[in-house]
């Protein structure tokens, strides 16, 4: 039976953008929230197909993931070595809506890194004050703008050929007597200005600084101006996951309750079944009354299919290791655990570096000066704890020595306190080697106990 001419409303992914896509999958969002994004069966009719997608709901697993790449990388806080008061009052509220540079870095980590690429800017107020203590006070300083990547206009975006910009166009939105009004903001490495919809140039002014003030943050390793996110086909895959998701769903309603057959002269009622009423048969026919449900194996395989594929989105997001692996074997966890401390490290090290250049944007407003200093964590491996505790007891029972003893003391450290601050985990390994300094003096440590044999 084909789709009746009510069966309207559900979008294509080729009319979306990539941005579109990632965005929606994460927040669950647009489609996934209205129920456009599920797929009609071709036998499926109008009013049958509406009632599905209002019954819809979506598990979202896309989100987690997305998050397990970026929390991870701030459970410990980055360490930033600043010592200017105002580079201390513009980290507490870097933004100038009151976020901190941790909360502020973070989402634009998570932007990154779900869309493969985002933009920073670093702006400075139009007068800014000229008396340092009355800027700090009143935060009149440099401030940070997020650029989600579907804002800039990549057709009036230019780049030299190591992909620096040279020209930069985005939009921004405000409200104007209720009145939603985009403009658009151009960037160039010697002036700046402002521009209507329409293209009246509303604002403009010198670029002071010699460079475009935006950073162009990379969630992927990637040489493309504009690429793909690592996670575009995870998030697709979330789509399918939708869908079999109400596919179940639409089966257990389906199949809840059994249907009653009766032998029966009158065809009445046929297509009107229920729990009060019954399927009629020729009574000539051998066969006398029962229940009947329709077969169980499809919901089944449903079921496993949608179990499949939420493991297979974690393996395709490099995440192996939040799975079940009851029946897995030591290798291959170890192997899951490098493969997944490779791809956080790795963007540890780009969210550094995107941290770094901010910094030094921040500092070209104030003519240069004492340089900030970032590190983040590059320790993202999952211990087994209890293994750990008793590999170390096993070293100290051999006594390795002050300084073997030490050193294992040190690593245990390190593994059972790896998300402390940098500080504590510095006064932690001095504590270590003072001790073993003090083994060293202490002769009794080197004792053999054992009596010698007559």
């Amino acid at each position: 039976m084909a789709l009746d001419d009510t069966v309207v409303g559900n979008i294509d992914f080729a009319t979306l953008t990539d941005y579109e896509i990632l965005d929606h999958a994460f927040n669950g969002s647009d489609g996934f929230k209205s129920g456009e994004y599920i797929v009609p069966h071709w036998r499926e009719r109008g009013q049958r197909y509406q009632t599905r997608k209002n019954n819809a709901w979506y598990l979202n697993v896309f989100k987690p993931i997305i998050n397990a790449h970026v929390d991870s990388l701030y459970k410990t806080e980055p360490q930033r070595d600043i010592q200017s008061d105002i580079l201390s009052r513009i980290e507490k509220d870097i933004d100038k809506k009151g976020n901190s540079a941790n909360v502020f870095f973070k989402r634009a980590t998570r932007e990154a890194t779900l869309q493969g690429k985002t933009y920073i800017l670093v702006e400075n107020s139009v007068n800014p004050d000229t008396n340092k203590a009355s800027a700090i006070e009143n935060r009149d300083l440099p401030y940070l703008v997020l650029i989600t990547k579907n804002r800039v206009d990549e057709d009036k975006t230019e780049y030299d050929k190591f992909g620096n910009l040279l020209k930069i166009r985005y939009y921004t939105k405000r409200m104007v007597n209720g009145e939603e009004l985009k403009t658009w903001k151009t960037w160039t490495r010697e002036k700046w200005w402002v521009e209507s919809e329409k293209g009246d140039i509303q604002d403009d002014g010198d670029n002071k600084l010699g460079v475009i003030p935006i950073i162009q943050y990379y969630g992927t390793d990637s040489d493309d101006l504009n690429p793909i996110s690592d996670f575009f086909q995870v998030a697709k895959a979330a789509h399918r996951l939708y869908n079999l998701t109400s596919n179940v769903q639409e089966q257990e309603d389906n199949q809840m309750y059994a249907v009653l057959t009766l032998p029966k002269t009158s065809s009445k009622d046929q297509e009107t079944l229920g729990t009060s009423n019954a399927l009629v048969f020729d009574p000539k026919a051998s066969k006398g009354p029962a229940y009947i449900s329709p077969p169980v194996e499809p919901i089944k395989i449903l079921i496993e299919n949608m179990a499949r594929l939420v493991v297979t989105m974690y393996d395709m997001s490099n995440l192996a290791i939040i799975k079940s692996q009851s029946q897995t074997s030591g290798e291959s966890k170890r192997w899951d655990y490098e493969k997944t401390e490779t791809v956080l490290s790795g963007r540890a090290l780009s969210a550094e570096n995107m941290e770094n250049q901010v910094w030094k944007m921040i500092q070209l407003y104030f003519g240069g000066g004492e340089e900030v200093e970032v590190s983040y964590t590059r320790k993202f491996t999952f211990i087994d704890a209890e293994k750990e505790i008793q590999k170390a007891i096993d070293l100290m029972e051999m006594n390795l020595g002050p300084v073997g003893n030490a050193h294992v003391k040190k690593i245990s450290v390190y593994n059972a306190f790896q998300y402390v601050g940098k500080d504590t985990m510095e006064e932690i390994q001095e504590s270590i080697d003072e001790q073993a300094k003090v083994e060293e003096t202490n002769p009794n440590n080197f004792i053999d106990d054992v009596e010698p044999i007559e």
